[in-house]
């Protein structure tokens, strides 16, 4: 081949590979650019999100304020008002604005959620926006309306405002063929917000609305990165109910059977933690406490023979003076009958123990005490989960095949509580009192915990190594991982009974 020839061949062999190049490149950018499209298509209300900058690159939520934050306007806000009444009473009229009139309610309800916010153009915007998505079709808007409520709780959180809402959405079914969504808030003043040394964020509530919504959980997750969260009336009640009684070994004949075996290390845990003074307060009121709910109990179960007396909410310090008074009128009325409304001996029990315990001095703190000891167990439980991260990310070498995400991240939280020194004991006492141990979705992690760390699950004497076991449990189960820690600052005492003031009364 000539000199000529060659140079010739090597030229088109080199345009050739150009083309390949750009061809190549060319694909490249096709390929994106369909990428996006499907992107776009599937994504795209994520991608306007992100545009406006409300989720960063991780698809974690974010909010801006579009106003400058200006203390002296915030200072004009009654914000204790704005989550206690003015926000719930908005969202309840709003979910029933399905007439004339309560459309009308639920517009005056709206001026007065206006007025209230009216100081701060960013709460304006947030809410006003609220109330145009979930006035149009909330169902449709459930998306961005549970956005703007969390971006409400974090600018809560920006400004240093120690409030939280968290929403509720349910079909209010009205006739056989349809229903209207109901959107209902949760709200809350935060008690206690600390850190671990890792970071992990811990925040206790306290609930301050008054739309009577049953709240079932001790403690919740929501967003990993957001932190654990210890409902603190809900720790109130259990403690009551379940830790206060086990206080008196005398009791513990009379103590549920799963919870019998869990009371000295329940004991134990309190005698090492809480004030001695509060303690014996405790333990001198707890047989009180437990004749408080066997009468009630007592009378509970007459309903089924026609018996229509009834003791709602039990308070702490038993039965008040009228009501008192209500219970011997029922006692007299009762007086021959086949099924009484209430017997001599059950309002004998309930009149006296409430005398004793409204007479008790000291009462509240010893028990802001032991709520604040008892939140230490569930925020344990709910650490975990925030280590964990998604539950359908957790590994479970142990777990059988096919354990569903939820289990194994309750089961998770539950050993890494039981193994927390200082609080398992409790831990697993709210575990075994769980109502749902036999039934709900957390039977299978409760069974697994505790037959995992107890020789004999609940229903056995807990043994005194409690903690070691559990570990060695959750080793079992996830394999070797670090333990998880309290903050080094929580509360000694949280102020959740009525007209004991907020925030902390002290710091462990």
């Amino acid at each position: 081949m000539s000199e000529e020839s060659r140079e010739h061949a090597e030229d088109v062999a080199a345009i050739t590979r150009e083309q390949r190049l750009a061809f190549r490149r060319l694909a490249s950018i096709l390929a994106v650019l369909v990428l996006l499209g499907v992107l776009l298509e599937t994504r795209g209300a994520a991608i306007d999100a992100f545009l406006r900058g409300e989720i960063d690159l991780h698809g974690e939520p974010v909010y801006i304020p579009r106003h400058a934050i200006r203390p002296s306007q915030l200072a004009r806000i009654d914000l204790e008002r704005l989550h206690a009444r003015v926000v719930p009473d908005w969202l309840v009229r709003q979910s029933f604005a399905d007439t004339p009139a309560g459309r009308r309610r639920a517009e005056y309800a709206y001026r007065d959620l206006l007025q209230a916010i009216a100081p701060d153009p960013n709460l304006d915007g947030i809410w006003r926006e609220l109330h145009d998505r979930i006035s149009a079709d909330p169902i449709a808007n459930a998306h961005r309306i549970d956005y703007l409520l969390w971006a409400h709780d974090d600018y809560m959180d920006r400004i240093g405002a120690p409030y939280r809402i968290e929403p509720s959405m349910f079909i209010r079914h009205r006739t056989e063929s349809g229903g209207r969504l109901a959107l209902i808030a949760r709200t809350y003043r935060v008690l206690s917000d600390l850190e671990t040394e890792g970071g992990a964020r811990v925040r206790v509530l306290s609930r301050i609305d008054r739309t009577g919504q049953i709240e079932t959980w001790l403690g919740h997750t929501e967003r990993e990165q957001e932190g654990a969260f210890v409902v603190a009336d809900r720790v109130l009640h259990f403690a009551v109910r379940h830790v206060w009684p086990a206080l008196d070994p005398a009791l513990d004949a009379r103590l549920p059977d799963e919870e019998r075996g869990l009371a000295r290390g329940v004991r134990r845990e309190v005698r090492d933690a809480i004030d001695p003074y509060f303690r014996e307060i405790l333990e001198e009121t707890a047989a009180d406490q437990q004749a408080l709910m066997e009468a009630a109990a007592s009378i509970e179960a007459r309903h089924t023979c026609g018996s229509t007396f009834r003791i709602f909410g039990l308070p702490y310090r038993g039965l008040s003076l009228h009501s008192c008074a209500m219970l011997r009128l029922a006692l007299l009325a009762s007086q021959d009958a086949a099924c009484p409304d209430v017997t001599l001996d059950e309002a004998v029990q309930l009149v006296s123990a409430s005398e004793r315990l409204r007479q008790t001095d000291d009462l509240e703190p010893a028990l802001e005490a032991l709520v604040a000891l008892v939140s230490e167990s569930i925020a344990a439980h709910e650490l975990r989960h925030v280590v964990d991260g998604p539950s359908e990310d957790l590994d479970c070498p142990g777990c059988a095949e096919g354990t569903p995400p939820l289990v194994r991240a309750e089961l998770s939280g539950y050993l890494a509580s039981f193994g927390t020194p200082g609080v398992g004991y409790l831990a697993a006492l709210a575990a075994c009192s769980n109502p749902e141990r036999e039934l709900g979705v957390d039977a299978f992690a409760i069974a697994h915990a505790t037959f995992g760390a107890m020789p004999e699950g609940c229903l056995g004497q807990a043994p005194d190594d409690l903690y070691a076991r559990a570990r060695a449990a959750e080793q079992r189960y996830f394999g070797a991982r670090a333990q998880i820690e309290l903050p080094r600052a929580f509360p000694i005492a949280l102020a959740v009974l009525p007209n004991r003031g907020r925030g902390l009364a002290g710091a462990r």
